[in-house]
């Protein structure tokens, strides 16, 4: 079975939210192969939830919660984004929340983890974004491109791109 494409998160697999189950689903009972092992924002523990399920929010609805942490996002302005966001997108993790760019007045598509290496050939486009994570971490230009560049850095980043131009957008925080 085809796993459900998702507007806002490219690739749940690799980013390590998918995984492959022989078990039921929470939300529909069927046995589908996959489930959901992200962040899952509700009152109540639920687990198994099938990629499908959040495709077209009947688990958001069933358990009244949200895949993405409302509480750091940029804003767009259109209830229908913000829906499809929070209710029908597949979250990821970070080390702090889970921030989610926004360009051309929509928010940008997940493309997951990166470092320095890929980083560097976008740096005159990232260039805001490079400022924004000196300021929230405290950092100076050097100090970020050392802790992008290690391995296992406790500076996470993330790589998004804008759904309507391709414009590259990162975030980063520390664990």
């Amino acid at each position: 079975m085809t796993l459900p494409n998702f507007k806002y998160h490219d690739d749940p697999v690799k980013s390590g939210v998918f995984e492959k189950h022989s078990g039921s689903c929470s939300c529909c009972g069927e046995k589908k192969g996959w489930r959901y092992v992200g962040p899952f924002y509700t009152y109540i523990e639920i687990e198994n939830i099938c990629p499908w399920c959040i495709e077209n929010g009947s688990a958001a609805s069933k358990f009244d919660g949200e895949f993405v942490d409302d509480g750091a996002l940029e804003e767009v302005g259109d209830e229908t984004k913000l829906d499809e966001l929070l209710r029908k997108t597949p979250g990821y993790y970070s080390a702090q929340g889970d921030p989610w760019p926004v360009h051309c007045k929509d928010f940008c598509k997940l493309l997951g983890r990166t470092n320095w290496a890929e980083l560097k050939f976008m740096e005159s486009e990232l260039e805001f974004d490079i400022q924004q994570t000196l300021n929230d971490n405290g950092l100076n230009y050097e100090e970020m491109v050392k802790e992008l560049s290690r391995e296992h850095s406790p500076l996470w980043a993330h790589l998004f791109v804008c759904n309507h131009c391709n414009t590259h957008r990162f975030v980063a925080d520390y664990e």
